[in-house]
Formats: C-alpha cells, sequence, structure tokens
C-alpha cells in the first residue's frame, strides 16, 4: 500500500483478528503488526492522572508484536479484560506480554498535559521500571488544534517526550483511533510539524516488525534467549531489529529462516534476509 510503511492493529481485550490480519499482510506484501490493549494501572504513580483523564493511576497498556495464539489465550484475555481497581497491574501484564505473548510491553501516552506524564524522561523511567520496552502515541493530539494556545504547549510535551525516547533508546511508535467510516488511517509524517520526527516514528515501527518477522520464522523475537544472548545493548537490539523492520521476506526467506529456528545469530539472519 502506497506511502504506508508498516499496518498493524490493537484491539482491546482481544488477538481475535491477529491470524487474519497478518495472513492479509502476506497476501497483500504489507509489513503487518499486531498488538493487544488494556486498561492497567501503575502502583508507583496510583495518586496521579497519567494518560487516562480521570482516572488516577490508570494507563493504556499494549502488548505490541503479537504473532500467535498461546496456551491459555482465554485466561490471558480475562486479564487484561479485568478493570484496573481489580488487580492487574502494570507489573503483571508487562509479565503476560513478554513472557506468555512474546510481544513488546507499551503503554499509549496521551499528550503530556496531566500530572504523570508533564516530565518526560521521569515518565520514561517509571515506565521502565515496570517493564515498558516501548512507547505508543497518536500524534494528532499534539499537533492538529487551530488555536497556537492550545496547540504549542502540547506541541512543546511532544518533543520533550521524542527527545526523552532518543535518550533511553525506547522505540516510539505511532497510531490512530479509527472509530468511523472516512477517517483517516495513518498519519501523514510531511506535515511541518512531525517532520523532524519521522525518523524516529519509522524507527519504532520497524522495530516491531523485525520482531514480528523473527518471532513468526525463526523464533528470534525481541525477549527470546537467543536475542537476549546476543545484544549486550538495548541500541545494538533495537537497531537490528529495525533493520529486519524495513524488510518484508519472500516466501523462500521465510522458510530458510525457519530452517535455522533454535541455532540463528544475527549475521545470518542479515545474510538471509539480503542484508549483510
Amino acid at each position: 500500500m502506497h506511502g504506508l510503511e508498516v499496518t498493524g492493529i490493537a484491539d482491546f481485550g482481544t488477538l481475535d483478528g491477529m491470524d487474519e490480519f497478518l495472513a492479509a499482510g502476506d497476501i497483500l506484501g504489507i509489513r503487518s503488526v499486531v498488538g493487544l490493549q488494556a486498561t492497567v494501572v501503575v502502583p508507583s504513580l496510583a495518586d496521579k492522572v497519567i494518560g487516562i483523564p480521570n482516572e488516577p493511576g490508570k494507563v493504556r497498556f499494549l502488548a505490541f508484536g503479537c504473532v500467535r495464539m498461546p496456551d491459555g489465550a482465554g485466561e490471558i484475555s480475562r486479564k487484561m479484560l479485568q478493570p484496573a481497581a481489580s488487580g492487574l497491574d502494570i507489573d503483571e501484564a508487562s509479565k503476560l506480554a513478554m513472557e506468555v505473548l512474546g510481544a513488546l510491553p507499551a503503554v499509549e501516552w496521551m499528550d503530556g498535559m496531566s500530572e504523570g506524564e508533564s516530565d518526560a524522561r521521569r515518565y520514561l523511567q517509571t515506565m521502565q521500571t515496570h517493564g515498558i520496552c516501548a512507547i505508543s502515541v497518536l500524534p494528532e493530539r499534539n499537533w492538529n488544534f487551530i488555536d497556537p494556545d492550545e496547540k504549542n504547549p502540547k506541541l512543546r510535551k511532544l518533543q520533550e517526550l521524542i527527545e526523552a525516547t532518543r535518550y533511553f533508546d525506547i522505540p516510539i511508535f505511532i497510531g490512530r483511533e479509527i472509530s468511523g467510516v472516512g477517517q483517516p488511517i495513518a498519519d501523514d509524517l510531511l506535515v511541518r510539524e512531525l517532520e523532524n520526527y519521522k525518523e524516529d516514528f519509522l524507527h519504532g515501527a520497524r522495530v516491531v516488525h523485525g520482531h514480528t518477522i523473527l518471532s513468526r520464522y525463526a523464533d528470534f523475537g525481541y525477549f527470546s534467549k537467543a536475542a537476549e544472548a546476543y545484544f549486550d545493548t538495548q541500541s545494538k537490539k533495537n537497531l537490528f531489529f529495525s533493520e529486519v523492520g524495513m524488510c518484508l521476506p519472500p516466501v523462500k526467506q521465510r522458510k530458510r529462516l525457519a530452517d535455522l529456528r533454535g541455532r540463528s545469530d544475527p549475521k545470518e539472519i542479515l545474510n538471509i534476509l539480503g542484508l549483510g
């Protein structure tokens, strides 16, 4: 699809669309990723509004880069659908994402205007202590306003967040809420307000897609034992998965990756994908 780097869906409390969406991406030749959304509580910020207005301590959580329905998916879905007040906290959600779903634990940043999000570096540091390794943003919340008194403070907050993700080397990916016919399905990264962040957003999307490819075909996902053994820094890991994420491997390459399950290494993977 012209102009789209990576497509994705992130449904609330269900992975029912996962297989069909990934299969459609294969058929159409589109880089595709799948996520699972939930509402969770952050105990360390229980007294502060974070990412959900009027609900202190709660954020939108995303397990991104899901590729297969695990055993016990019904229980996972029930936990993810629980109201945050009933006990699912961010630490449990992160553990489920990494160990059961094999996905990247992420949170959705609202717009930086709440008390819990106001200091971008402190916000990211807190989220990292809870296992979060990526950030999701809906950029339109921070730039698409007519009134400059509303727009400019939010643009500054977006800039602060981007600078903080660069500092901590945390992938940031973007999306849109689509709730009606005729709404745009993607953000225009060439608008003046977003053009300086284009590469940050593309890098984040590619990291998730690279994880998706290697989880599906090589058992070499972002948190796999093999990946943990090879990369001694987060920066090296992110660069590798971002490079892989630029690819859309044909069937022949997928088969070669599958033949290496359990014994592949980054150099061999890059060679198979023609990136070595």
